[in-house]
Protein backbone atom coordinates (compact mmCIF):
# COMPACT_ATOMS: atom_id res chain seq x y z
CA UNK A 1 0.00 0.00 0.00
CA UNK A 2 1.58 3.70 -0.26
CA UNK A 3 2.32 5.77 2.13
CA UNK A 4 1.05 9.57 2.52
CA UNK A 5 4.08 11.68 2.40
CA UNK A 6 4.39 12.98 6.57
CA UNK A 7 5.99 16.23 5.91
CA UNK A 8 9.93 16.59 6.60
CA UNK A 9 9.01 14.11 8.90
CA UNK A 10 12.30 11.83 7.94
CA UNK A 11 12.47 9.71 10.80
CA UNK A 12 9.16 8.45 10.52
CA UNK A 13 10.08 7.50 6.75
CA UNK A 14 13.22 6.53 6.53
CA UNK A 15 15.04 4.27 9.10
CA UNK A 16 18.34 6.30 9.59
CA UNK A 17 21.05 6.95 12.36
CA UNK A 18 19.47 9.00 15.35
CA UNK A 19 20.82 12.31 14.29
CA UNK A 20 20.07 11.63 10.57
CA UNK A 21 16.78 13.27 10.26
CA UNK A 22 17.84 16.54 12.40
CA UNK A 23 20.86 16.99 10.07
CA UNK A 24 18.49 17.07 6.82
CA UNK A 25 16.16 19.14 8.41
CA UNK A 26 18.43 21.76 9.16
CA UNK A 27 19.54 21.56 5.56
CA UNK A 28 15.73 21.90 4.44
CA UNK A 29 15.80 25.10 6.75
CA UNK A 30 18.60 26.65 5.84
CA UNK A 31 17.74 25.97 1.99
CA UNK A 32 14.31 27.91 2.58
CA UNK A 33 12.41 25.01 0.90
CA UNK A 34 9.14 23.86 2.38
CA UNK A 35 8.43 19.79 2.44
CA UNK A 36 6.04 18.28 -0.15
CA UNK A 37 2.07 18.96 0.89
CA UNK A 38 0.63 15.90 2.65
CA UNK A 39 -1.76 14.75 0.38
CA UNK A 40 0.73 14.43 -2.79
CA UNK A 41 1.58 11.51 -4.17
CA UNK A 42 4.88 10.01 -3.76
CA UNK A 43 5.58 9.28 -7.40
CA UNK A 44 5.01 13.26 -7.95
CA UNK A 45 5.92 15.32 -4.55
CA UNK A 46 5.80 18.80 -6.51
CA UNK A 47 2.74 18.21 -9.19
CA UNK A 48 2.45 20.77 -11.97
CA UNK A 49 0.00 21.20 -14.73
CA UNK A 50 1.97 20.73 -17.87
CA UNK A 51 3.52 17.01 -15.80
CA UNK A 52 3.19 14.15 -18.21
CA UNK A 53 2.25 10.93 -16.55
CA UNK A 54 2.17 7.50 -17.75
CA UNK A 55 1.06 4.59 -15.22
CA UNK A 56 2.52 1.30 -14.03
CA UNK A 57 1.98 -1.71 -12.82
CA UNK A 58 1.19 -1.96 -8.56
CA UNK A 59 -0.53 1.17 -9.01
CA UNK A 60 2.43 3.11 -9.41
CA UNK A 61 3.13 6.45 -11.43
CA UNK A 62 5.98 8.11 -13.69
CA UNK A 63 6.27 11.56 -14.14
CA UNK A 64 8.26 13.13 -16.95
CA UNK A 65 8.54 17.01 -18.18
CA UNK A 66 9.00 18.34 -22.08
CA UNK A 67 12.18 19.24 -23.13
CA UNK A 68 11.91 21.29 -26.24
CA UNK A 69 14.75 21.10 -28.30
CA UNK A 70 13.46 23.89 -31.18
CA UNK A 71 10.63 26.29 -31.51
CA UNK A 72 8.99 25.61 -34.90
CA UNK A 73 8.20 28.46 -37.54
CA UNK A 74 4.90 27.89 -40.08
CA UNK A 75 4.97 25.06 -42.31
CA UNK A 76 6.62 21.40 -41.89
CA UNK A 77 9.46 20.58 -39.62
CA UNK A 78 12.61 20.05 -41.14
CA UNK A 79 13.81 16.15 -40.40
CA UNK A 80 17.66 17.48 -40.48
CA UNK A 81 17.01 20.87 -38.60
CA UNK A 82 19.10 20.79 -35.01
CA UNK A 83 20.46 23.47 -32.22
CA UNK A 84 24.12 23.46 -32.05
CA UNK A 85 25.42 23.86 -28.12
CA UNK A 86 28.81 24.59 -26.12
CA UNK A 87 28.77 22.24 -23.33
CA UNK A 88 30.82 20.83 -20.77
CA UNK A 89 33.60 23.57 -19.31
CA UNK A 90 35.88 26.38 -19.34
CA UNK A 91 37.77 25.01 -16.64
CA UNK A 92 41.22 23.60 -17.35
CA UNK A 93 42.14 21.07 -14.40
CA UNK A 94 40.13 18.47 -15.63
CA UNK A 95 39.93 19.20 -19.24
CA UNK A 96 40.69 16.08 -20.40
CA UNK A 97 37.15 14.91 -18.90
CA UNK A 98 34.84 18.05 -19.65
CA UNK A 99 36.64 20.52 -21.45
CA UNK A 100 34.20 22.85 -23.94
CA UNK A 101 32.94 21.17 -26.82
CA UNK A 102 30.61 21.83 -29.47
CA UNK A 103 27.21 19.07 -29.62
CA UNK A 104 23.95 18.96 -31.24
CA UNK A 105 20.61 18.40 -30.50
CA UNK A 106 17.18 17.75 -31.68
CA UNK A 107 13.99 16.41 -30.18
CA UNK A 108 12.33 13.47 -31.71
CA UNK A 109 8.67 14.39 -31.20
CA UNK A 110 6.82 17.28 -33.14
CA UNK A 111 3.88 18.87 -31.50
CA UNK A 112 2.34 21.83 -30.97
CA UNK A 113 4.90 23.94 -33.20
CA UNK A 114 8.16 22.82 -31.17
CA UNK A 115 10.52 19.89 -31.37
CA UNK A 116 11.19 18.05 -27.95
CA UNK A 117 11.61 14.44 -26.05
CA UNK A 118 11.07 13.68 -22.59
CA UNK A 119 12.93 13.07 -19.40
CA UNK A 120 11.95 11.61 -16.53
CA UNK A 121 11.12 14.74 -13.62
CA UNK A 122 12.48 13.01 -10.84
CA UNK A 123 15.14 10.32 -10.46
CA UNK A 124 13.80 6.76 -10.78
CA UNK A 125 12.73 5.22 -7.48
CA UNK A 126 12.79 1.85 -6.08
CA UNK A 127 8.92 1.31 -6.14
CA UNK A 128 8.92 2.40 -9.75
CA UNK A 129 11.63 -0.18 -10.69
CA UNK A 130 10.58 -3.09 -8.71
CA UNK A 131 7.10 -2.15 -10.33
CA UNK A 132 8.70 -3.20 -13.76
CA UNK A 133 11.29 -5.53 -13.36
CA UNK A 134 10.13 -7.18 -9.99
CA UNK A 135 8.43 -10.18 -9.19
CA UNK A 136 5.02 -8.28 -9.55
CA UNK A 137 3.66 -8.77 -5.97
CA UNK A 138 3.82 -5.23 -5.65
CA UNK A 139 5.80 -5.73 -2.02
CA UNK A 140 7.98 -2.25 -1.31
CA UNK A 141 9.70 -1.41 1.46
CA UNK A 142 8.93 1.58 3.17
CA UNK A 143 11.22 4.13 1.49
CA UNK A 144 11.13 2.49 -2.18
CA UNK A 145 8.13 4.65 -3.00
CA UNK A 146 10.41 8.38 -1.92
CA UNK A 147 13.91 7.34 -2.63
CA UNK A 148 15.64 6.93 -5.61
CA UNK A 149 16.63 3.40 -6.72
CA UNK A 150 20.32 2.67 -6.44
CA UNK A 151 23.09 -0.02 -6.60
CA UNK A 152 22.08 -0.68 -10.14
CA UNK A 153 24.55 -1.31 -12.55
CA UNK A 154 24.11 -0.11 -16.74
CA UNK A 155 22.41 -3.25 -17.71
CA UNK A 156 19.67 -3.18 -14.72
CA UNK A 157 19.04 0.52 -15.86
CA UNK A 158 18.74 -0.69 -19.59
CA UNK A 159 16.21 -4.10 -18.42
CA UNK A 160 14.07 -1.07 -17.00
CA UNK A 161 13.79 1.11 -19.62
CA UNK A 162 13.42 -2.56 -22.10
CA UNK A 163 10.31 -3.40 -19.82
CA UNK A 164 8.82 -0.23 -19.34
CA UNK A 165 8.85 0.45 -23.07
CA UNK A 166 6.84 -3.05 -23.43
CA UNK A 167 4.61 -2.19 -20.92
CA UNK A 168 3.65 1.31 -22.20
CA UNK A 169 3.18 0.47 -25.98
CA UNK A 170 0.68 -2.59 -24.31
CA UNK A 171 -1.20 -0.68 -21.80
CA UNK A 172 -0.67 3.51 -22.04
CA UNK A 173 -0.62 3.84 -26.23
CA UNK A 174 -3.45 6.53 -26.56
CA UNK A 175 -1.43 8.30 -23.85
CA UNK A 176 1.46 8.22 -25.39
CA UNK A 177 -0.12 9.43 -28.72
CA UNK A 178 -1.80 12.51 -26.43
CA UNK A 179 1.61 13.44 -24.72
CA UNK A 180 3.89 13.22 -28.17
CA UNK A 181 1.60 12.60 -31.32
CA UNK A 182 2.49 9.38 -31.79
CA UNK A 183 2.94 5.76 -30.34
CA UNK A 184 6.15 5.16 -32.06
CA UNK A 185 8.38 6.07 -29.28
CA UNK A 186 10.36 3.73 -26.53
CA UNK A 187 11.93 4.68 -23.41
CA UNK A 188 16.10 4.65 -22.51
CA UNK A 189 18.59 6.18 -20.41
CA UNK A 190 19.23 9.94 -21.75
CA UNK A 191 22.62 10.48 -23.52
CA UNK A 192 24.62 12.86 -22.38
CA UNK A 193 23.38 15.53 -24.31
CA UNK A 194 20.22 15.57 -24.06
CA UNK A 195 20.94 15.11 -19.73
CA UNK A 196 23.14 18.25 -20.25
CA UNK A 197 20.49 20.07 -22.06
CA UNK A 198 18.12 19.75 -19.55
CA UNK A 199 19.87 19.94 -16.66
CA UNK A 200 21.24 23.73 -18.11
CA UNK A 201 17.53 24.44 -18.54
CA UNK A 202 17.27 24.67 -22.48
CA UNK A 203 15.38 26.66 -24.08
CA UNK A 204 13.91 28.48 -20.87
CA UNK A 205 17.70 30.27 -19.70
CA UNK A 206 19.71 33.01 -21.40
CA UNK A 207 22.66 31.90 -23.24
CA UNK A 208 24.76 33.11 -20.75
CA UNK A 209 22.91 31.10 -18.42
CA UNK A 210 23.32 28.26 -20.08
CA UNK A 211 27.00 28.52 -20.27
CA UNK A 212 27.25 28.95 -16.63
CA UNK A 213 28.91 26.27 -14.15
CA UNK A 214 24.72 25.40 -12.87
CA UNK A 215 21.32 26.20 -13.63
CA UNK A 216 20.84 29.93 -11.83
CA UNK A 217 19.92 29.49 -8.69
CA UNK A 218 17.92 31.88 -6.51
CA UNK A 219 19.44 30.58 -3.33
CA UNK A 220 22.37 28.50 -2.46
CA UNK A 221 23.16 25.57 -3.98
CA UNK A 222 21.66 23.81 -1.11
CA UNK A 223 18.18 24.53 -1.96
CA UNK A 224 18.88 22.70 -4.93
CA UNK A 225 21.03 19.46 -5.14
CA UNK A 226 21.86 16.59 -2.20
CA UNK A 227 25.77 16.62 -2.05
CA UNK A 228 28.63 15.44 0.57
CA UNK A 229 27.94 18.40 3.56
CA UNK A 230 26.46 17.79 7.06
CA UNK A 231 24.22 20.50 6.01
CA UNK A 232 22.95 18.73 2.84
CA UNK A 233 22.80 15.36 2.72
CA UNK A 234 25.05 13.93 5.43
CA UNK A 235 26.14 10.87 3.31
CA UNK A 236 22.66 9.79 2.98
CA UNK A 237 20.30 9.05 0.25
CA UNK A 238 16.99 11.70 0.45
CA UNK A 239 13.94 11.42 -1.11
CA UNK A 240 13.00 12.84 -4.61
CA UNK A 241 11.42 16.37 -4.93
CA UNK A 242 12.47 17.60 -1.67
CA UNK A 243 14.84 20.50 -2.95
CA UNK A 244 13.78 23.20 -5.61
CA UNK A 245 13.76 22.28 -9.61
CA UNK A 246 15.82 23.53 -12.27
CA UNK A 247 14.27 26.02 -14.96
CA UNK A 248 12.62 22.97 -16.84
CA UNK A 249 10.89 21.91 -13.94
CA UNK A 250 13.80 18.74 -13.20
CA UNK A 251 14.26 17.92 -10.08
CA UNK A 252 17.64 16.34 -8.06
CA UNK A 253 19.48 16.89 -11.72
CA UNK A 254 22.66 17.64 -8.86
CA UNK A 255 23.28 14.85 -6.79
CA UNK A 256 21.59 12.65 -4.64
CA UNK A 257 22.10 9.33 -7.13
CA UNK A 258 24.63 10.03 -9.74
CA UNK A 259 22.78 9.62 -12.65
CA UNK A 260 23.40 6.74 -15.87
CA UNK A 261 23.76 8.03 -19.13
CA UNK A 262 23.09 5.75 -22.77
CA UNK A 263 26.08 5.56 -24.51
CA UNK A 264 29.97 5.05 -23.50
CA UNK A 265 32.42 7.54 -21.34
CA UNK A 266 35.15 9.07 -24.02
CA UNK A 267 37.99 11.34 -22.97
CA UNK A 268 38.15 15.05 -24.22
CA UNK A 269 40.89 15.18 -26.95
CA UNK A 270 41.47 19.14 -26.92
CA UNK A 271 37.63 20.09 -27.11
CA UNK A 272 36.02 16.54 -29.05
CA UNK A 273 35.68 13.27 -27.83
CA UNK A 274 38.73 10.94 -27.74
CA UNK A 275 37.91 7.76 -30.18
CA UNK A 276 38.34 5.41 -27.26
CA UNK A 277 34.90 4.30 -25.85
CA UNK A 278 35.25 3.28 -22.25
CA UNK A 279 32.44 2.35 -19.25
CA UNK A 280 29.59 3.66 -18.26
CA UNK A 281 29.20 7.59 -18.05
CA UNK A 282 27.54 9.22 -14.59
CA UNK A 283 26.60 12.54 -14.49
CA UNK A 284 25.47 15.24 -12.19
CA UNK A 285 27.23 14.05 -8.61
CA UNK A 286 25.49 12.22 -5.81
CA UNK A 287 25.15 12.34 -2.19
CA UNK A 288 28.67 11.85 -2.09
CA UNK A 289 30.35 14.33 -4.05
CA UNK A 290 32.10 17.08 -3.22
CA UNK A 291 30.08 20.38 -3.96
CA UNK A 292 32.55 21.24 -6.45
CA UNK A 293 31.51 18.10 -8.51
CA UNK A 294 27.83 18.42 -8.77
CA UNK A 295 27.83 21.00 -11.58
CA UNK A 296 26.60 20.67 -15.39
CA UNK A 297 29.32 19.56 -16.98
CA UNK A 298 30.83 17.08 -14.55
CA UNK A 299 31.08 13.67 -16.21
CA UNK A 300 32.74 10.37 -14.39
CA UNK A 301 33.66 7.37 -15.88
CA UNK A 302 32.68 4.04 -14.07
CA UNK A 303 33.41 0.10 -14.68
CA UNK A 304 30.39 -1.57 -16.41
CA UNK A 305 31.77 -5.03 -14.07
CA UNK A 306 33.44 -5.15 -11.09
CA UNK A 307 36.52 -7.09 -11.83
CA UNK A 308 36.95 -8.60 -8.25
CA UNK A 309 33.46 -10.31 -8.00
CA UNK A 310 33.64 -10.69 -12.04
CA UNK A 311 29.45 -8.99 -11.21
CA UNK A 312 27.96 -6.34 -12.54
CA UNK A 313 29.04 -2.53 -11.04
CA UNK A 314 26.45 -1.51 -8.58
CA UNK A 315 26.89 1.41 -6.41
CA UNK A 316 25.04 2.87 -3.54
CA UNK A 317 25.76 6.27 -5.38
CA UNK A 318 24.47 5.13 -8.65
CA UNK A 319 20.93 5.58 -9.89
CA UNK A 320 19.51 7.08 -12.86
CA UNK A 321 16.21 8.90 -14.91
CA UNK A 322 14.83 7.67 -17.84
CA UNK A 323 14.28 9.98 -21.05
CA UNK A 324 11.52 8.97 -24.09
CA UNK A 325 12.56 8.94 -27.46
CA UNK A 326 11.83 8.07 -31.32
CA UNK A 327 13.78 7.01 -34.17
CA UNK A 328 15.95 9.31 -35.82
CA UNK A 329 15.00 8.22 -39.26
CA UNK A 330 11.33 9.25 -40.28
CA UNK A 331 9.21 7.17 -42.14
CA UNK A 332 6.47 8.38 -45.06
CA UNK A 333 7.05 12.01 -47.02
CA UNK A 334 9.82 13.11 -44.29
CA UNK A 335 11.82 10.36 -45.58
CA UNK A 336 11.41 11.43 -49.15
CA UNK A 337 11.91 15.20 -48.00
CA UNK A 338 15.78 13.74 -46.47
CA UNK A 339 17.62 14.00 -49.28
CA UNK A 340 16.41 17.56 -50.75
CA UNK A 341 17.07 18.75 -46.81
CA UNK A 342 20.82 17.17 -47.16
CA UNK A 343 21.59 18.77 -50.30
CA UNK A 344 20.02 22.31 -49.17
CA UNK A 345 22.01 21.68 -45.74
CA UNK A 346 25.41 21.79 -47.44
CA UNK A 347 24.73 23.81 -50.93
CA UNK A 348 26.60 26.86 -52.14
CA UNK A 349 24.69 29.62 -52.41
CA UNK A 350 26.73 30.58 -55.62
CA UNK A 351 25.06 30.46 -58.90
CA UNK A 352 25.55 26.70 -60.76
CA UNK A 353 28.35 27.99 -63.31
CA UNK A 354 30.38 29.20 -60.21
CA UNK A 355 29.54 26.48 -57.71
CA UNK A 356 32.27 24.61 -57.26
CA UNK A 357 30.20 21.70 -55.41
CA UNK A 358 28.83 21.12 -59.47
CA UNK A 359 32.50 21.39 -60.91
CA UNK A 360 33.51 18.72 -58.28
CA UNK A 361 30.61 16.67 -59.06
CA UNK A 362 31.52 16.51 -62.78
CA UNK A 363 35.50 16.02 -62.48
CA UNK A 364 34.15 13.15 -60.02
CA UNK A 365 31.87 11.22 -62.70
CA UNK A 366 34.29 11.97 -65.19
CA UNK A 367 37.29 10.76 -63.86
CA UNK A 368 38.78 6.73 -63.87
CA UNK A 369 41.17 8.06 -61.27
CA UNK A 370 40.30 5.82 -58.21
CA UNK A 371 42.61 8.16 -56.05
CA UNK A 372 41.65 11.34 -57.58
CA UNK A 373 38.17 10.15 -57.14
CA UNK A 374 38.58 9.35 -53.81
CA UNK A 375 40.42 13.02 -53.26
CA UNK A 376 37.59 14.84 -54.64
CA UNK A 377 35.25 13.32 -52.25
CA UNK A 378 37.07 14.13 -49.47
CA UNK A 379 36.99 17.65 -50.66
CA UNK A 380 33.76 17.59 -50.95
CA UNK A 381 32.83 16.35 -48.13
CA UNK A 382 35.34 19.23 -46.39
CA UNK A 383 33.53 21.70 -47.91
CA UNK A 384 30.08 20.25 -47.38
CA UNK A 385 30.63 20.35 -43.60
CA UNK A 386 32.13 23.96 -44.05
CA UNK A 387 29.01 25.05 -45.79
CA UNK A 388 26.89 23.43 -43.25
CA UNK A 389 28.74 25.09 -40.27
CA UNK A 390 28.59 28.43 -42.28
CA UNK A 391 24.50 27.68 -42.45
CA UNK A 392 24.44 27.64 -38.94
CA UNK A 393 26.28 30.14 -37.77
CA UNK A 394 24.38 32.52 -39.78
CA UNK A 395 21.22 31.23 -38.65
CA UNK A 396 22.68 31.89 -34.68
CA UNK A 397 23.66 35.26 -35.80
CA UNK A 398 20.03 36.18 -37.26
CA UNK A 399 18.78 35.07 -34.18
CA UNK A 400 21.06 36.64 -32.19
CA UNK A 401 20.86 40.14 -34.16
CA UNK A 402 16.95 40.49 -34.15
CA UNK A 403 16.95 39.64 -30.10
CA UNK A 404 18.98 42.35 -29.47
CA UNK A 405 16.98 44.77 -31.82
CA UNK A 406 13.72 43.27 -30.33
CA UNK A 407 15.26 43.75 -26.57
CA UNK A 408 16.19 47.19 -27.85
CA UNK A 409 12.44 47.97 -29.24
CA UNK A 410 10.85 46.31 -25.84
CA UNK A 411 12.88 48.47 -23.69
CA UNK A 412 12.00 51.51 -26.03
CA UNK A 413 8.25 51.03 -25.53
CA UNK A 414 8.77 50.44 -21.58
CA UNK A 415 10.47 53.59 -21.39
CA UNK A 416 8.02 55.80 -23.12
CA UNK A 417 5.51 54.73 -21.16
CA UNK A 418 7.29 56.09 -18.09
CA UNK A 419 8.46 59.27 -20.45
CA UNK A 420 4.45 59.66 -21.15
CA UNK A 421 3.50 59.13 -17.27
CA UNK A 422 6.45 61.49 -16.18
CA UNK A 423 4.75 64.54 -19.27
CA UNK A 424 1.25 63.51 -17.54
CA UNK A 425 2.61 64.36 -13.84
CA UNK A 426 4.53 67.54 -15.06
CA UNK A 427 1.17 68.73 -16.78
CA UNK A 428 -0.77 67.83 -14.11
CA UNK A 429 1.76 69.75 -11.71
CA UNK A 430 0.68 73.45 -13.43
CA UNK A 431 -1.69 73.52 -10.95
CA UNK A 432 0.72 73.95 -8.05
CA UNK A 433 0.26 70.31 -6.76
CA UNK A 434 4.10 69.59 -7.01
CA UNK A 435 6.85 71.71 -5.31
CA UNK A 436 9.28 73.24 -7.28
CA UNK A 437 12.18 70.93 -6.33
CA UNK A 438 9.99 68.04 -7.80
CA UNK A 439 9.55 69.63 -11.05
CA UNK A 440 12.93 70.18 -11.83
CA UNK A 441 13.28 66.19 -10.72
CA UNK A 442 10.91 65.49 -13.53
CA UNK A 443 12.18 67.39 -15.80
CA UNK A 444 15.67 66.07 -15.33
CA UNK A 445 14.06 62.28 -15.33
CA UNK A 446 12.54 63.38 -18.50
CA UNK A 447 15.50 64.50 -20.40
CA UNK A 448 17.20 61.36 -19.27
CA UNK A 449 14.18 59.39 -20.83
CA UNK A 450 15.08 61.29 -24.34
CA UNK A 451 18.34 60.59 -24.53
CA UNK A 452 17.80 57.03 -23.60
CA UNK A 453 15.33 56.24 -26.04
CA UNK A 454 17.51 58.41 -29.06
CA UNK A 455 20.68 55.66 -27.57
CA UNK A 456 18.80 52.76 -28.18
CA UNK A 457 16.65 53.52 -31.21
CA UNK A 458 20.29 54.63 -32.72
CA UNK A 459 21.49 51.15 -31.59
CA UNK A 460 18.26 49.50 -33.34
CA UNK A 461 18.16 51.12 -36.33
CA UNK A 462 22.12 50.18 -36.73
CA UNK A 463 21.51 46.69 -36.10
CA UNK A 464 18.48 46.72 -38.53
CA UNK A 465 20.39 48.06 -41.27
CA UNK A 466 23.22 45.02 -41.22
CA UNK A 467 19.98 42.57 -40.99
CA UNK A 468 18.82 43.83 -44.07
CA UNK A 469 21.84 44.30 -45.97
CA UNK A 470 22.83 40.39 -44.58
CA UNK A 471 19.70 38.17 -44.82
CA UNK A 472 16.73 37.96 -46.71
CA UNK A 473 13.06 38.02 -46.26
CA UNK A 474 12.55 33.81 -45.82
CA UNK A 475 14.91 34.21 -42.88
CA UNK A 476 14.04 36.94 -41.27
CA UNK A 477 10.50 35.32 -41.40
CA UNK A 478 11.30 32.07 -40.00
CA UNK A 479 14.17 32.81 -37.43
CA UNK A 480 11.87 36.20 -35.77
CA UNK A 481 9.54 33.28 -35.19
CA UNK A 482 11.63 31.01 -33.91
CA UNK A 483 13.28 33.69 -31.23
CA UNK A 484 10.02 35.01 -30.61
CA UNK A 485 8.61 31.30 -29.63
CA UNK A 486 11.94 30.90 -27.10
CA UNK A 487 11.81 33.88 -25.85
CA UNK A 488 8.14 33.42 -24.48
CA UNK A 489 9.65 30.32 -23.04
CA UNK A 490 11.81 31.88 -20.74
CA UNK A 491 8.95 34.93 -19.87
CA UNK A 492 10.37 37.39 -21.82
CA UNK A 493 6.99 38.37 -23.91
CA UNK A 494 7.91 41.82 -24.06
CA UNK A 495 11.21 41.38 -25.98
CA UNK A 496 9.60 38.24 -28.44
CA UNK A 497 7.07 41.16 -29.07
CA UNK A 498 9.79 43.64 -29.66
CA UNK A 499 11.57 40.85 -31.76
CA UNK A 500 8.26 40.38 -33.54
CA UNK A 501 8.37 44.47 -34.83
CA UNK A 502 11.97 43.95 -35.55
CA UNK A 503 11.18 41.64 -38.20
CA UNK A 504 8.29 43.63 -39.47
CA UNK A 505 10.12 46.51 -39.32
CA UNK A 506 12.80 45.08 -41.55
CA UNK A 507 10.62 43.16 -43.87
CA UNK A 508 9.02 46.72 -44.41
CA UNK A 509 12.52 48.26 -45.37
CA UNK A 510 13.19 45.74 -48.09
CA UNK A 511 10.21 45.75 -49.52
CA UNK A 512 10.28 49.77 -49.96
CA UNK A 513 14.24 49.02 -51.17
CA UNK A 514 14.69 52.78 -48.76
CA UNK A 515 16.62 53.23 -45.71
CA UNK A 516 14.12 54.43 -43.01
CA UNK A 517 15.05 57.33 -40.72
CA UNK A 518 15.96 56.86 -37.05
CA UNK A 519 12.63 58.68 -36.34
CA UNK A 520 10.66 56.61 -38.98
CA UNK A 521 12.01 53.43 -36.90
CA UNK A 522 11.37 54.84 -33.86
CA UNK A 523 7.27 55.13 -34.61
CA UNK A 524 7.37 51.59 -36.09
CA UNK A 525 9.12 50.19 -32.87
CA UNK A 526 6.48 52.33 -30.56
CA UNK A 527 3.32 51.60 -32.59
CA UNK A 528 4.29 48.28 -34.66
CA UNK A 529 3.34 48.25 -38.05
Amino acid sequence: MRKPWLSLDLHSRRRFQVFRPVLALAALVIAGVAGPAAASDPWNPVPTADDIVFALPCDEKIVFRKIITQELAEGPSKVLDDRRLRLGSSEVQRAYLDYLRTEFIAGHFVKDKARFYLLGKYETTAAQYKSVVGSGDCQFQDDDQELPVSKVSWYDATEFTRKLTGYLLKNQNAELKAALGTADAYVRLPTEVEWEFAVRGGLAVSAADFQSERFPMEDDVKAYAWFNDPLSSAGELNPIGLLKPNPLGLYDMYGNVAEIMLEPFTLNKAGRAHGLAGGTILKGGSFQSNVNYVTSADRQEDALFDASTSEEKQRRTTGFRVAIAGLALPTGDDVNRLADEWEASSASELPANENPMTLIGRLKTSSSDLQLSNDLAAVEQAMRTELAADADKRKQLLGGLLISVGKSFADIRTRYRSFTNRTALLQAAAGGALSQQDIQALQTQLRDDQSYIQELNYFGHDMLVTIIANYDASDLDNQAKIAAAELRQRNLDGVADGVLIAAAVARELQRGNRQYTREEVLRLALNGL
